[in-house]
């Protein structure tokens, strides 16, 4: 299927293609990073990642995916 505007190709739509899967060996990514030891502790301030959700949805007048109706005050779409 190919996808139009004014009759200039935009994209083409193709059947996916499974790759085969390949074994997964434990310990390959060894040494490449280190996860911080407060790495599964509560945010700090959800408030500034909010803002910066909003902000940025703001900015490229996009939505947000959230149920959470406490964006619902702000200029900004929310689905769902």
């Amino acid at each position: 299927m190919l996808i139009t505007r004014d009759g200039a190709p935009l994209a083409r739509l193709v059947p996916a293609v499974a790759e085969e899967a390949r074994e997964r060996v434990p310990g390959t990514a060894k040494g490449l990073f280190t996860v911080p030891a407060d790495s599964d502790a509560p945010l700090d301030d959800v408030g500034t990642l909010c803002r910066t959700i909003i902000g940025q949805a703001q900015g490229e007048g996009g939505e947000l995916v959230s149920a959470d109706a406490m964006f619902d005050p702000y200029t900004v779409r929310r689905l769902w």
